[in-house]
């Protein structure tokens, strides 16, 4: 069974204030108090403009955070290492205390007087109330203000988080209570009540929440409020503007009768510079190494339809009639394309034969092209004496054939 604490001498927590022995002085200066993790100490803040940390057992302060210049209003122990205290002044400061050397390692300026001060889960996330603003911090980010909220019309006087920290609650003395969703700091409820509030708190559960007002009322009130993994968005209604505007994303129901929207398919270049009658650019686009054959024929085809190969060849350079006469020359010895080929080369002679001679490299190609087709002419009459043999010998045989029967 633990052993119960000793209760703390009122007269030695009065030295919080100003070593005054009157309760009621002490009483209405001492405005924050909070157990610290192991709960054997104890937090202060006090409008003495000093926060303590006080030890239960020896009943004495052990850490004594001086810096502020006004009343401290609210603070609390850093989550993550309670070597660290937040601390919020009327001064118009949040700060951040180690208490190894009980100094100040970070000052965030509010620039309102502070009433209350929070941190995240994340340990890296402050959030702080004044006047009618609403800042969010980065402590690991250099002290770095992540929002700023001006939602309320005066004072925010308190503050609260929801269990998984999801949801931030504002009390104010316009008489709002705002529920923002952290994610992005919008607010996702609002509920007025009949005075200024100065407190308010939400049960384990998130069911319920209690508000105190300066008129001494307190309101507790039944609350459901969901996290976002739990909230269900209605589809919109048949006929509405909302229902009409779903989007892409909308899958329908089973019923549905879907109709696929096909995305236009993108022209080839050629077939662009073919649409626009740049039929010299068409040309170009298939006659690049990477371009299958094939392509470059039907292309080809397509200008001699159009009665454009002529067009298309002409006024052409060393650079851009090399590749023509090279492409040529390449495929004007295969069967599939040996007369489509023939017809592109005599267009080509027609239009270049009185300028052969003045570019090496045309010259050069001429002559090739000029071989192949003396090479396959030798080749044809070879394989018409070929065939010319062999149709004797088949009718030579068909002849004896007829006179045995």
């Amino acid at each position: 069974m633990a052993t119960p604490y000793k209760k703390l001498s009122i007269r030695k927590f009065a030295k919080h204030v100003d070593n005054s022995t009157e309760e009621s002085r002490y009483w209405s200066r001492f405005k924050v108090t909070k157990f610290a993790p192991g709960n054997t100490q104890v937090l202060s803040c006090s409008d003495d403009k000093t926060v303590r940390i006080w030890d239960i057992p020896g009943q004495e302060p052990v850490s004594v955070l001086e810096g502020h210049q006004d009343y401290v209003r609210s603070g609390l122990i850093h989550n993550g290492d309670p070597r660290l205290v937040l601390s919020g002044s009327y001064d118009q400061t949040v700060k951040l205390w180690d208490l190894r050397t009980n100094t100040c390692t970070m000052t965030l300026m509010h620039e309102a007087p502070v009433e209350e001060v929070l941190l995240f889960l994340d340990d890296r996330t402050v959030v702080s109330a004044g006047g009618p603003t609403i800042k969010v911090w980065d402590i690991n980010g250099g002290g770095r203000v992540i929002y700023s909220l001006s939602n309320h019309q005066k004072t925010v006087t308190s503050m609260c988080l929801n269990s998984m920290h999801s949801r931030l609650l504002t009390g104010s003395l316009d008489r709002h209570v705002k529920v923002y969703d952290t994610k992005n700091f919008e607010v996702v409820h609002g509920l007025t009540y009949s005075d200024p509030i100065l407190s308010l708190a939400i049960s384990p559960d998130e069911t319920h929440f209690a508000v105190g007002m300066t008129s001494g009322t307190l309101a507790v009130q039944f609350l459901k409020i969901e996290t976002p993994s739990k909230r269900v968005k209605e589809p919109p209604k048949p006929g509405t503007y909302q229902y009409f505007i779903r989007g892409f994303n909308h899958s329908g129901s089973k019923d549905d009768h879907v109709i696929e929207a096909k995305r236009k398919e993108k022209l080839a270049m050629y077939d662009q510079y073919l649409r626009n009658f740049q039929y010299s650019n068409a040309l170009d686009a298939v006659l690049r190494p990477t371009t299958l054959p094939i392509l470059t024929v039907s292309l080809i085809q397509e200008l001699i339809l159009r009665d454009a190969l002529t067009i298309a060849i002409s006024g052409r350079d060393e650079t851009s009639l090399a590749p023509l006469i090279k492409f040529v020359n390449k495929w004007i010895t295969d069967p599939k394309y040996m007369n489509l080929m023939v017809d592109v080369a005599q267009v080509i002679l027609e239009l270049y034969s009185p300028v052969i001679g003045q570019s090496h490299t045309i010259t050069n190609l001429i002559k090739t092209l000029h071989q192949k087709v003396k090479d396959e002419i030798s080749i044809q009459l070879e394989m018409a004496k070929v065939i010319g043999s062999v149709e004797m010998i088949f009718n030579g045989g068909a002849l004896r054939n007829k006179k045995q029967k």
